[in-house]
């Protein structure tokens, strides 16, 4: 089996799609014959797994060239005429499409400059419902939402969770922190879709109910995104107790997970959320929404599941940080993590959805 992914921008500043595509072709290195990625730029390319093959293009011409020479492309994203023309080539020579939507077909998605994106669905109907062979979904929640959006049935879907490549060291005791002040952190980009405004008003209640606390918004974030929430902050009066360090890698972040007495991803939507999954086994109390596709399984591990509104954001934070919710204070199961995410579970699952698909005489599956 060698599979291809496609993956334009190596930059882990962009998001978790690209986390996830270079865990996911490090996992699969050592479980097919050959998986590389194709990319044409990016400033983490180094990061590649050793064991993953390479593939340096300039032009879309130059991938499709490429594609006869395995049994499996498999795409990121939807928003891409490239994928259009890399699917129809792909199925021209007998080649199955895998795509991972990675939340973009979910409805808060859609609902984001949508009359762009039906007329996306309409104009390449045809790579959504004939080129793409396999959806692969992170969770059931993407699976209902990609199915009823496409009009397509279940069995053009396969789920599957995300591996981390990176298994974090476990917090075996509390946190440590640059005073007495307990640490609210939020790590990951940076973006609207996140809510963190619905964290930074909450903190005024927060500490009503506490007194002082400090909060850590870390990751990259576009300039004029950052001033919309710094002048948030302003407004709030939270100066001193909110800090934006920037995205954090290595040491700086594992520092920052130590000194977390919680972690809050207030989200409108996530298809997986890899750093709720980093936090819970690192073993640090994490709150999250039902905006992530995977929050029952978060849910059945330990997960604080919280409405996003100021109001409730500030009355879960308080209960998890003062050990008095409903349930006592909040402990990720991380046997249960370690069951749900094993990598050996996961490889024969991906590897699976690959030959399901490439048993097909015409790209899909058998």
């Amino acid at each position: 089996m060698k599979v291809l992914h496609y993956l334009p921008h190596v930059d882990l500043a962009a998001g978790g799609v690209v986390r996830a595509v270079l865990d996911m072709t490090s996992m699969l290195a050592g479980a097919v014959e050959e998986c590389s990625v194709a990319y044409r730029s990016g400033p983490d390319i180094a990061a590649i797994d050793r064991g993953v093959g390479r593939l340096a293009v300039e032009t879309v011409a130059e991938l499709v060239a490429a594609v006869g020479r395995y049994d499996c492309v498999h795409l990121h994203g939807v928003w891409s005429r490239e994928h259009v023309t890399i699917g129809a080539s792909a199925r021209e020579v007998g080649v199955a499409t895998v795509c991972s939507p990675h939340g973009m077909l979910d409805d808060w998605c859609l609902a984001q400059k949508p009359l762009r994106k039906s007329a996306f669905l309409r104009v390449y109907r045809r790579h959504f419902r004939s080129d793409v062979a396999i959806y692969h979904c992170t969770a059931e929640g993407e699976r209902r939402q990609v199915t009823a959006n496409l009009a397509i049935g279940p069995e053009r879907t396969a789920v599957c969770p995300l591996y981390l490549a990176d298994r974090p060291p476990v917090r075996s005791s509390p946190p440590t922190s640059v005073s007495d002040v307990p640490t609210i952190l939020f790590l990951g980009r940076i973006d609207p879709k996140k809510g963190i405004e619905h964290l930074i008003d909450a903190i005024p209640d927060v500490m009503k109910r506490l007194g002082s606390v400090r909060v850590e918004i870390a990751g990259p974030a576009t300039a004029a995104y950052r001033r919309r929430l710094m002048n948030r902050i302003r407004r709030r009066g939270l100066e001193r107790v909110v800090e934006m360090p920037g995205m954090l890698r290595g040491v700086e972040k594992e520092r920052a997970f130590e000194r977390a007495g919680l972690f809050v991803l207030p989200t409108y939507q996530e298809n997986f959320g890899i750093a709720l999954v980093e936090s819970m086994m690192r073993n640090v109390p994490t709150l999250t929404t039902r905006g992530t596709d995977i929050w029952p399984e978060l849910e059945r591990h330990g997960a604080i599941i919280a409405e996003q509104t100021p109001t409730k954001l500030a009355e879960s934070i308080v209960d998890v940080m003062t050990g008095s919710g409903r349930d006592g204070p909040s402990s990720p199961d991380l046997d249960g993590l370690r069951r749900w995410l094993d990598r050996d579970r996961i490889a024969e699952t991906m590897v699976a959805m690959y030959e399901g698909v490439a048993a097909g005489s015409d790209g899909h599956p058998a």
